[in-house]
């Protein structure tokens, strides 16, 4: 380091020169590790080699200490299980059901997947679970397994307590904040609200007997269940944590089941206020018709309109009356002719005979005008025919029964 300091003193006549701080290259990162640096990880080798006795205290310690609390700390277990988040509805009522997808608004859309997970996750779906599945949600252990408890049965807990409990070979005593409750193994003891069987002795002479009311059991249950959907599905991973794994996995499936039924008892009133409303409008719908029909019978007798298929009857019927008419009117045409020819070509003899024929047709008798010149033509003939017989027929004054007397003898005698 000498040659880097100046001189001791300046030379007599000497001029000195101001001297500059000197500049230190900076190390650079990936150049490989000085020497420096591995004796300083020798030392720290030498001074564990020196306290090594310190070292090994140190790691036992707290080698003690998480062995400690492992042990001690009560285990979690995770049970799962998965759940499809399908809606049938659509497929079975044909398109009427709603869409499992909405719009809100004009602008936000709602996952169906995430929503039907709030509903997994209400307190509806952990009620139900909490009623199907007391064991593990309304009574739980700790200190001996859970399994040990069976045939649960929960009328209605009002406090949540913390029992202690000991076991001997003979049964068991549950201590109240009162008095004892003895019990034996295999059958049933009641308490306040709940009746339980412990089977058979547990390993441990005490432990401790956790009993909830539904809202506590319920607000547990839902704090020990999640609900992720996985990625690009329909298919939703329900896991719940618990101390036991029997009472995980059974309060997990609970919770499925309970879910199920929830929605189908959901979905079941839907289809329920869907049907009634659709009995209402279509009972309205067919007074409304019922009315529109007898108003459009009442018009249509009014007015004499009728549909197409009445129209086109009538004007049919009217076709076949009006053909039938022209051949009977075309077949009187014929006969009046026939008759009025052989009229005119009639002599005088049956001159009259014809003019009755005639005048005794059809559609000539029916004419009153015909009805009454015939009428006159009949007294006319009665009054002639007077006039021509006793001794009036050959009075000089009578000139017209004298002339038909002659040509009534000339006839006869001709």
């Amino acid at each position: 380091m000498s040659a880097f300091l100046p001189p001791a003193g300046p030379k007599p006549n000497q001029l000195i020169e101001a001297s500059l701080p000197r500049i230190m290259p900076a190390p650079d990162a990936n150049a490989a590790a000085p020497f420096g640096e591995l004796g300083d990880l020798k030392e720290i080798l030498a001074i564990i080699r020196r306290r090594k006795w310190l070292v090994l205290f140190v790691a036992a310690c707290s080698s003690v200490v998480a062995g400690y609390f492992a042990y001690t700390k009560t285990p979690i277990y995770l049970a799962a299980a998965s759940v499809r988040i399908a809606d049938e509805r659509r497929a079975i009522s044909g398109g009427i059901a709603d869409a499992p997808s909405a719009n809100i608004g004009s602008s936000y859309w709602v996952d169906p997947v995430l929503s039907q997970i709030q509903v997994l996750k209400s307190r509806e779906v952990a009620d139900e679970a909490v009623k199907r599945q007391p064991f593990g949600t309304n009574i739980l252990t700790d200190g001996f397994p859970t399994s040990l408890i069976q045939n649960v049965r929960v009328d209605s807990v009002k406090r949540s307590v913390s029992l202690p409990i000991d076991f001997d070979s003979q049964g068991f005593v549950l201590h109240d904040e009162q008095d004892e409750i003895h019990g034996t193994y295999g059958r049933p003891i009641a308490l306040e609200g709940i009746s339980f069987v412990i089977a058979r002795r547990p390993p441990h002479r005490r432990a401790k007997i956790v009993i909830r009311t539904n809202a506590d059991a319920i607000a547990v249950l839902l704090d020990g269940v999640d609900a992720r959907p996985r990625k690009s599905t329909d298919v939703v991973d329900v896991t719940y944590r618990a101390n036991d794994p029997i009472v995980a996995q059974q309060v997990v499936n609970t919770i499925i089941s309970s879910y199920k039924t929830v929605n189908a008892s959901t979905s079941q009133q839907q289809s329920v206020r869907r049907r009634e409303f659709i009995e209402s409008q279509l009972k309205q719908t067919d007074s409304l018709f019922a009315d529109a029909t007898t108003a459009l019978s009442n018009f249509a007798s009014h007015e004499q309109v009728y549909g197409s298929d009445a129209r086109v009857a009538a004007e049919q019927t009217g076709l076949m009356t009006l053909d039938v008419s022209r051949e009977e009117l075309t077949s009187d045409k014929r006969t009046l002719e026939s008759l009025l020819e052989n009229l005119h070509n009639s002599g005088t003899a049956t001159h009259s005979e014809k003019l009755d024929a005639l005048l005794a047709s059809p559609g000539v008798a029916n004419n009153p005008v015909v009805t009454a010149l015939f009428q006159q033509l009949v007294d006319l003939r009665s009054a002639r025919d007077s006039l021509g017989v006793g001794r009036w027929s050959a009075a000089k004054t009578n000139q017209s029964g004298r002339a038909e007397a002659r040509f009534a003898h000339r006839h006869h005698s001709g």
